[in-house]
């Protein structure tokens, strides 16, 4: 479990300036110069920003794109992050939630040195407030019935193939195999090495999912401030 990285806050919106302290001031001072200090995490999608995560407060920040055979969706892509104490309430926060890609689209991932965050991060809550009263009814289906259902489903596409490059002088050209059920995209942050992060992209077939199998890479990279990943996936 990732170490809880430190936040200080800064003093709340609406203050009245008299109302401001010295240590209030030092402590916004400090916020901002932590956030300065700290990498951001961006995403672009034909060259148009979709969010923008400075990690400073987080324990962890990931961006991940998936897609299956059997999916409607061609592929969709997400963000999320958030802080995980060994003790006390964890704090997760979505970004980007299922965004939807299309076939041959751009997705670019910048590891940057600096940057704010943009838009705020909401919780499962706030994205479906409803589901909590939907996941009292939600009657879970054995392991092996899931597997059995997915078998049995139509295949809407035959694979993917992908065109990933690395401004850290990774590349990878290539596509899934034929017994291939899916991919994974992602790129994960954590406050434990702060001044890195790691991209990844693997395949797999339901047997390996159902077994557990270790993941099958394309690739793997770790990769420091300042640096960007493009991937493009097709049929």
């Amino acid at each position: 479990m990732a170490k809880r990285a430190h936040i200080v806050r800064p003093p709340a919106m609406g203050t009245a300036p008299g109302d401001v302290c010295l240590s209030g001031m030092h402590q916004f001072d400090a916020y901002k110069q932590a956030e300065r200090r700290m990498p951001a995490i961006s995403v672009l999608v034909d060259g148009e920003r979709m969010a923008t995560v400075n990690t400073s407060g987080y324990d962890a920040v990931s961006v991940h794109i998936h897609g299956t055979r059997i999916d409607d969706e061609f592929a969709t892509l997400e963000m999320s992050g958030g802080t995980y104490p060994e003790k006390g309430e964890s704090t997760h926060l979505i970004w980007i939630n299922g965004h939807e890609l299309r076939p041959g689209q751009q997705i670019e991932v910048r590891f940057q040195e600096t940057g704010e965050t943009w838009p705020p991060g909401k919780t499962i809550e706030e994205l479906f407030p409803a589901r909590k009263d939907a996941e009292e009814s939600v009657d879970f289906k054995p392991r092996e019935a899931i597997f059995v259902e997915l078998r049995a489903k139509p295949s809407r596409r035959e694979g993917f193939s992908f065109q990933l490059r690395s401004s850290a002088g990774a590349s990878f050209a290539g596509s899934t195999g034929p017994m291939d059920h899916g991919f994974g995209f992602g790129l994960l942050w954590n406050s434990n090495r702060p001044e890195r992060a790691r991209h990844s992209l693997h395949a797999y077939t339901l047997g390996e999912l159902e077994s557990r199998s270790p993941l099958r890479y394309f690739i793997r990279e770790y990769v420091e401030a300042s640096y960007a990943v493009t991937l493009q996936v097709a049929t």
